[in-house]
């Protein structure tokens, strides 16, 4: 045991990192069993790949579930980890307790099968942790068991083993299952757990949990609860425990939460910077939800989770705007969550991003990201915020009908949740049926509307799983097992294929079935995946086909060979891309065809055309290289352990093929590709464009392809140089003396335009003295600020509204001169009240605003009360209170 506690006084202070490694080298090195030593194991994505039952990891064994269930041997018996978790299941109790988040990082140590060890070895080596080798105080200890029931019965076995290591009889506490049976989901390994509490004061008395702690959860996995409810003896016993890093490190630093440590502070604290000073207690409350969901937020999105309408987005979505709603609350009128990555980024040390991995260099893209999901929300909260408030005004019943907390999501982008915590503030419930039938009957309908678009077709057969022999061959023959036709239209499946079906980001085959029987052919205009198989689109050319049927299928070869290229040319392209860019840049999409490739590329900044020449230069030199390019089968694990490179969001099974051009890169693909690189001739980036935040997309061609592309290049500036008179080499310098003489005589244009509408304002509809307000015909929207502005220089104790419809929106400009600015008129003012008029929206200064609407027929109207608030702003206060 050790002698000396590195924590040992509230002053001394235990950051995080160091909490983390003590963990792991304890387990590692130095638990009290001597024989019992750990291996460390490197933490799961918070995103599992092969467990459907769960959205993300939400406990340290996730990961191990194979292990507890006898289907697959762990690498060691006993195994210590630190693990990044995301739960929402008490997301509402965010920011209210002393405890709750739904990020946290989970300290566990793990014990497989009845060679390792059980609950007393768990306990005392806990203890011993806590108590020896950090050094807290065993008497603020205190600890519960499993009470029992019908099913289970009571856990006697780890209440003697804590008398027996020196927890008095008074400290164990027995509950329920509730509090004291672990599992993980509805289904699943299960089991009794005994939890150890920290009293965060000394007149505390045990079972406080007000006062109180939970610190570590040790879980003793004894039983399997299957599908149907039913619970049965798991065929290895095991353990399973759990620690908070963050409740750790608030207990060691002597802190009453866990929102005090350095793990949250920096952020709780930039956020109440943020908000206006109002009830002290809710802006605490406020900046611990957004500290707490920014962190989950962050590191979701580091796994390339975005903002979505499905699945893990879904999720992300939900926090932003459940953040977004809080902050509103507190005052903010624009976007703010995501001003706190930085903060987050500057806190982070290089031992967290160990455990946390991709964070820091994606930060810039989450920024960006985070920031256009709450923009998004902004446009569509105070709207949604008040057709909630007017829908709940006129109920009569404490429940909010199922059609409207169903619109709430559907038109205003409310998640259900965020819904149901509104509704409960105002003492409501909500009709969650209700809302699923909502739901249910529009999928109801978009199946409709896919049953009516396929009324027509006939089918024949039954579509079963089919053998893709394409990787060796271009032609196989083959039996028709399944036909779906409408006129010349039909639709095939076949026992065995050399058509690759779309997948990947490669488009699918073209080519032709035909009969071996009879003259009927079938020409293939498509390859995809459905209905469990290989479909091939096309139509009939000659004759007819059956179920049964032996054919001859045949790809098209020549397009197939243009796929290969560009396929093979997309895997250099991306390791081009991570040796200039870094290792962030990562691919988020791509389309391989026979006549271009599209990458789609998470990238901090546009890709300069010096970059761009930099990545053709090195991809053609690899090309001319002659690198082999080999694809073979490996396991997964086979496949990540030698450094592949895996697509985030693509769905892997046990065994994955693994695509390397030799020396330059590795990367999991089912794709077809050449043999070796100088087959792909050449390479030629065509385009490239923002495409979302922080995702950049290139094109390119291949090729015959390539070679096309730059020859139509030639054509064109030949002809240019023909035109201009200009040599090829001297083309650029010319058309810049163009666009410079060409920008002064629009300027000249534009000048004039102005002068003669500010001369056409003397006839300006007017309200009293200074206020004037038009609507323009045949102008810009630059041309009716420049007018404005032109207008109010001319007439500095005037203000002036003018309007304008331009590809088919409105315009309002509110222009007010500097004598009248004394008087306290303010242009923004009067835009924020006008723009919903026009359902747009605007802003600016004192001096100058303006704003742009999709509603064009309201124009008239928002100029008018443009102007009539101007007009009541310079008449100021009236004595009888009002205007």
């Amino acid at each position: 045991m050790m002698k000396r506690g590195r924590f040992e006084s509230k002053e001394s202070v235990a950051d995080a990192s160091t909490l983390r490694r003590e963990f792991l080298v304890y387990f590692r090195t130095r638990p009290v069993y001597k024989n019992l030593d750990h291996r460390e194991e490197m933490p799961a994505p918070l995103v599992l790949r092969d467990d459907p039952s769960l959205l993300f990891t939400n406990a340290g064994m996730a990961q191990y579930k194979p292990y507890y269930l006898g289907v697959k041997a762990p690498p060691f018996p006993r195994l210590v980890t630190c693990q990044p978790c995301l739960r929402t299941t008490d997301v509402e109790k965010v920011g209210t307790t002393p405890r709750h988040l739904t990020f946290f990082e989970m300290l566990g140590n793990f014990s497989f099968g009845s060679k390792s060890y059980f609950k007393a070895q768990a306990i005392f080596m806990a203890l011993e942790f806590l108590t020896e080798f950090l050094k807290m105080d065993p008497n603020r200890l205190w600890v519960t068991v499993f009470q029992g029931d019908e099913e289970v019965p009571a856990d006697e076995e780890s209440r003697d083993f804590w008398r027996e290591a020196g927890i008095p009889a008074d400290r164990i506490l027995a509950r329920g299952k509730e509090d004291n049976f672990w599992k993980m989901g509805e289904t699943g390994p299960c089991g009794p757990c005994t939890e150890i509490y920290y009293r965060l004061t000394e007149k505390a008395l045990p079972g406080d949990e007000e006062k109180s702690l939970e610190i570590w959860n040790l879980v003793f996995m004894e039983y399997n609860r299957r599908g149907e409810g039913k619970l049965e003896r798991l065929p290895e016993r095991g353990v399973d425990t759990g620690m908070g890093l963050e409740r750790l490190c608030a207990v060691v630093n002597g802190y009453t939460s866990v929102f005090e440590t350095h793990l949250l502070a920096p952020l709780v604290q930039h956020y109440l910077n943020l908000f206006e000073k109002k009830d002290p207690k809710e802006r605490v409350k406020v900046a611990q939800i957004c500290a707490d969901h920014l962190r989950a937020v962050c590191f979701t999105m580091a796994e390339n989770i975005r903002p979505s309408n499905v699945k893990h987005g879904y999720v992300v979505r939900r926090l932003i705007r459940r953040a977004v709603r809080y902050g509103v609350k507190m005052g903010m009128s624009r976007p703010f969550f995501h001003t706190g990555v930085n903060t987050l980024v500057g806190k982070s040390t290089d031992m967290d991003m160990t455990y946390l991995p991709n964070f820091r260099e994606r930060s810039y893209l989450i920024w960006k990201a985070i920031e256009a999901e709450e923009t998004a929300f902004f446009r569509t909260l105070e709207v949604g915020t008040r057709y909630f408030e007017e829908k709940i005004s006129g109920l009569r019943e404490d429940t909010l009908p199922g059609e409207v907390a169903f619109a709430l999501y559907d038109t205003y982008g409310f998640p259900l949740e965020l819904t149901i915590e509104m509704a409960r503030e105002q003492g409501l419930k909500v009709d969650e049926e209700g809302y699923q039938r909502e739901m249910e009957r529009q999928r109801e309908r978009g199946r409709r509307a896919h049953r009516v678009a396929s009324e027509e077709w006939a089918a024949a057969g039954e579509p079963r799983a089919s053998q893709f022999v394409g990787y060796q061959r271009l032609e196989s023959p083959a039996h028709i097992q399944y036909i779906r036709r409408k006129n010349d239209e039909i639709i095939v499946a076949l026992d065995v294929t050399p058509f690759y079906a779309e997948a990947g980001g490669q488009m699918g085959d073209t080519g032709e079935i035909k009969s071996l029987l009879t003259d009927a052919r079938i020409e293939v205009l498509d390859t995809r995946h459905e209905m469990g198989t290989i479909l091939h689109y096309g139509r009939i050319l000659n004759g007819d086909v059956r179920v049964g049927e032996e054919v001859e299928a045949k790809v098209d070869g020549q397009r197939r060979a243009a796929i290969r290229r560009a396929h093979t040319a997309t895997h250099l392209l991306h390791s081009a891309l991570r040796n200039l860019l870094g290792e962030g840049a990562t691919q988020a999409g791509s389309l391989v065809g026979p006549d271009l490739l599209r990458f789609d590329v998470h990238a901090l900044h546009p890709i300069s055309q010096e970059q761009l020449e930099e990545l053709e230069q090195k991809v053609n030199e690899w090309i001319f290289q002659n690198h082999p390019v080999k694809a073979e089968e490996k396991s997964y694990e086979e496949a990540m352990a030698s450094g592949a490179v895996a697509l985030f969001g693509e769905k892997y099974g046990s065994t994955v093929r693994v695509v390397e051009v030799e020396g330059i890169s590795r990367e999991l693909c089912g794709g077809t590709h050449l043999d070796r690189t100088h087959e792909v001739g050449f390479f030629k980036i065509t385009g490239e464009e923002g495409v979302g935040a922080g995702l950049r997309r290139l094109e390119a061609v291949t090729g015959l392809e390539a070679l096309r592309w730059v020859q139509h290049s030639d054509r064109i500036l030949r002809a240019l140089s023909r035109h201009l008179s200009t040599p090829i080499i001297s083309l650029e310098k010319k058309f810049l003396e163009h666009q410079r003489l060409l920008e002064g005589l629009r300027k000249q244009v534009q000048r004039w335009k102005a002068r003669t509408l500010v001369e056409s304002l003397d006839h300006l509809e007017k309200i009293g003295n200074a206020v004037g307000y038009k609507e323009l015909e045949d102008v810009t929207p630059k041309e009716l600020a420049d007018v404005a502005g032109l207008f109010i220089r001319r007439n500095p104790d005037k203000a002036v509204v003018l309007g304008c419809v331009h590809e088919k929106k409105a315009y309002v400009v509110v222009a007010i001169g500097p004598n009248l600015m004394k008087e306290g008129v303010s242009a923004r003012t009067i835009i924020h009240e006008v723009r919903d008029i026009i359902q747009g929206e605007g802003g600016g200064q004192d001096h100058f605003a303006q704003a742009g609407g999709k509603k064009v027929d309201s124009l008239s109207l928002a100029i008018q009360n443009a102007a009539d608030s101007l007009f009541l702003q310079l008449l100021g206060p009236s004595p009888y209170g009002g205007r």
